[in-house]
């Protein structure tokens, strides 16, 4: 493995001053949002840590400017995004920098982030006097009116789960559990999504952009393959979900931590996946704009297969089969 030499760019005033208003373009675009602390991140990569840090000065000043007097933004949610977005750019360009190993930088960060935003979660809710399913309850009935214009909409669908879907919005209680059910997977599962593609970005504009050499590259991250033990880890989780479920046991909360602990797994194992899918792709040739297609129509629609795809590659080893054939032919 190669050792650390890092060599920074040549300053260049211009493409530090658009790396810096970048974020706000990515955050704004909503589906672009993941990219957010990309350019803040590949700042610190090219140039150094200090305009790493300058340029997240005027992204973040940018930002409050924009939210102050002009647009009027008061979206907390929207905030936190964008402070967080910019710090997670800082972070994970120190996983490039120093040459830490890119997923244990990623764990690293992420369980960093989840005890922090557990933790403000909490602070909340105890400042409160309330519960969560209560404060969620009364954040429900606020939007009333629109849920149930929505479930209007939904009673004209023909989709087989119609009923399951409407039964659950006309019904607060049961909206508020689903929502603590699902919204920790979804944030969970999202901010481990956001940090392997970000470093993955980080580490291939390093090696493209930077004369810099780091013992890891891009390639590391498609080859990565989750250790064999952690098939207990998924069963463990996996019996929690059931056993939660099908309220084997009094409380749903045993369900819930099974359905977060399948969620943290199920994306790493979604990465294996994509790695080997990407694999696959070399192996029969696609490339050029076909193969982008390919790719972006795959991890939109069919994730959870290439979630499935790399969970069953320690049972299978996909790749031996992919070399078996080449030396075939």
């Amino acid at each position: 493995m190669n050792k650390t030499e890092y060599k920074l760019n040549s300053i260049n005033p211009v493409k530090v001053f658009m790396l810096g208003v970048a974020p706000l373009l990515l955050c704004f675009s909503f589906f672009m949002s993941i990219f957010t602390a990309f350019p803040i991140g590949l700042s610190s990569v090219l140039y150094g840590r200090k305009i790493g840090f300058i340029v997240a000065g005027i992204s973040l000043s940018s930002f409050y400017l924009l939210k102050n007097y002009i647009f009027e933004l008061n979206d907390f949610v929207l905030i936190l995004f964008y402070t967080i977005s910019i710090m997670l750019g800082l972070s994970l360009s120190e996983v490039v920098r120093r040459g830490i190993n890119p997923i244990k930088g990623i764990i690293f960060i992420g369980v960093i982030l989840v005890s922090v935003m557990s933790g403000l979660v909490y602070g909340i809710v105890s400042e409160q006097d309330k519960t969560m399913k209560n404060l969620i309850i009364e954040k429900i009935e606020e939007f009333k009116p629109a849920l149930d214009e929505e479930r209007k909409k939904i009673e004209k669908s023909s989709d087989k789960d119609t009923f399951e879907v409407q039964a659950i919005l006309a019904n607060p209680n049961l909206l508020a559990d689903e929502v603590i059910k699902t919204v920790p997977v979804l944030f969970i599962m999202g901010l481990f999504l956001t940090l392997w593609v970000n470093v993955f970005l980080l580490l291939k504009s390093n090696r493209i952009f930077s004369t810099s050499t780091v013992p890891y590259s891009e390639k590391y991250l498609l080859n990565f393959k989750m250790p064999d033990h952690a098939i207990w880890f998924v069963i463990g989780f996996f019996a929690m979900f059931l056993a939660g479920d099908f309220y084997l046991v009094d409380s749903s909360l045993l369900g819930t931590f099974g359905k977060i602990g399948l969620g943290i797994l199920g994306v790493f194992y979604f990465f294996q996946g994509f790695g080997l899918y990407l694999a696959y792709l070399d192996y029969f040739k696609i490339y050029g704009l076909f193969r982008t297609m390919l790719v972006v129509a795959t991890v939109l629609m069919a994730n959870n297969i290439l979630a499935v795809i790399g969970l069953l590659d320690m049972f299978v080893n996909f790749k031996k089969f992919m070399k078996k054939n080449e030396i075939g032919e």
